[in-house]
């Protein structure tokens, strides 16, 4: 995925962004990758569902 077509969201208050957050308790099937290192390993081993 290009970086032209990654959502751009800037607003902490965006319903997206609070789901999202809800996924750091580490209950459920996915997990919320944050920073350049784990996004890239994420994407390298095919774990990546989405990108924001």
């Amino acid at each position: 995925m290009r970086p032209s077509e990654v959502p751009y969201i800037e607003s902490p208050s965006n319903p997206r962004v609070k789901e999202l957050s809800s996924l750091k308790d580490g209950k459920g099937p996915f997990f919320l990758a944050e920073g350049k290192h784990l996004v890239e390993e994420a994407l390298r081993h095919g774990e990546a569902l989405e990108l924001f």
